[in-house]
């Protein structure tokens, strides 16, 4: 099988990035967002938002290196990538006001949930 439910639980991460590019709220990006917050005074939901895109990053990173056999990386540490993305976000849905979610709010939700779901996915198959 040339692509693990593992790896591909880190191209689902892409989505997360390209949403990050993407109006999230009140046609903001996520660089946008963050930045309102840090001039505003709440510099932890800005670390947040800065903190969904490095995780991001990280995993998408972690799945090319997998995948080209560069690395052997323990699960464990995808699932802390991939939980620590997943987590802020849901944080962030559930605390902050989201006067209108855009399509890049979507893309993000989707696939840091997606990513979730494959890693558990990756697990139970023992992969």
């Amino acid at each position: 099988m040339p692509f693990s439910f593992r790896i591909l639980a880190k191209f689902a991460l892409i989505l997360v990035v390209i949403g990050f590019f993407m109006p999230i709220s009140c046609n903001l990006n996520g660089f946008s967002i963050a930045s309102t917050y840090f001039q505003s005074g709440n510099a932890f939901i800005g670390l947040l938002f800065y903190l969904v895109f490095l995780s991001a990053i990280a995993g998408v990173a972690l799945g090319v290196l997998l995948q080209l056999k560069k690395i052997d990386v323990k699960p464990l540490i995808d699932m802390i990538i991939v939980g620590v993305c997943a987590g802020c976000i849901l944080f962030l849905l559930l605390t902050q006001d989201n006067p209108g979610l855009q399509i890049g709010a979507f893309f993000a939700i989707i696939g840091s949930f997606g990513a979730v779901a494959l890693q558990v996915l990756s697990k139970v198959k023992n992969e």
